[in-house]
């Protein structure tokens, strides 16, 4: 997939938004999700397009210069494009998955299961009817995992997983990038290893002991 511009570029239209102004956004695939290696570790509920969803607005944030979450404001024909949903319903399909994203966590487990923390995904999410135009406010649950972050932490272009056409292939993906981001970074060497266990691989990626993917 090419670096070309899906939908329009950023717009000088501003929505308002609970007494914010939002400006409307492009996205590229291009663009950088970074996130903590602690959220990465997480436990994840998340389907195939809520996760390309998450990332899409995560790679719309600037990790290193936002001071905190705001209301991001995206065409759903551009979302939907880069995502990959080409059906004529896209807008629903796409609303629905928004929703959706409303009631799904991401989950910490502490202290050998005795803690179990949840990270709720996002704080609101508003279709403007008429315009084709969703604004999305992710969590402030997650804002430590996304905003100025100086180390632990792992970086992508969001090319190198949105045409991916399965969740844990994704998860996947940040799993090893995180283990190969840390191991170059204090070896010259680029041969890199790591050992899950099938239990903790079970865990993170949220699959059941009698599921099998």
């Amino acid at each position: 997939m090419s670096n070309d511009v899906f939908g329009s570029q950023i717009q000088g239209a501003l929505f308002e938004y609970e007494g914010e102004s939002v400006p409307l956004l492009a996205l590229r695939d291009n663009y950088k999700v970074t996130q903590s290696n602690q959220m990465i570790n997480m436990r994840h509920n998340l389907d195939k397009m809520e996760k390309k969803i998450i990332q899409c607005v995560i790679s719309l944030i600037d990790s290193k210069e936002d001071q905190r979450i705001t209301p991001i404001a995206i065409e759903v024909q551009s979302l939907a494009k880069i995502i990959g949903v080409r059906a004529n319903n896209l807008y629903r399909r796409v609303e629905e998955a928004v929703a959706n994203l409303q009631t799904k966590y991401a989950t910490e487990i502490l202290d050998g299961g005795k803690i179990i923390k949840r990270y709720n995904w996002v704080d609101s999410a508003t279709y403007i009817e008429g315009t084709g135009i969703i604004v999305i406010k992710l969590a402030n649950d997650i804002q430590d995992h996304l905003l100025l972050l100086e180390k632990d932490f792992t970086q992508y272009h969001l090319k190198y997983t949105i045409r991916m056409n399965n969740i844990y292939s994704i998860r996947l993906y940040e799993l090893l990038k995180q283990v190969y981001e840390k191991q170059t970074a204090y070896s010259n060497s680029n041969i890199t290893t790591h050992v899950y266990s099938i239990k903790k691989l079970r865990e993170i990626l949220d699959i059941n002991e009698n599921e099998y993917i």
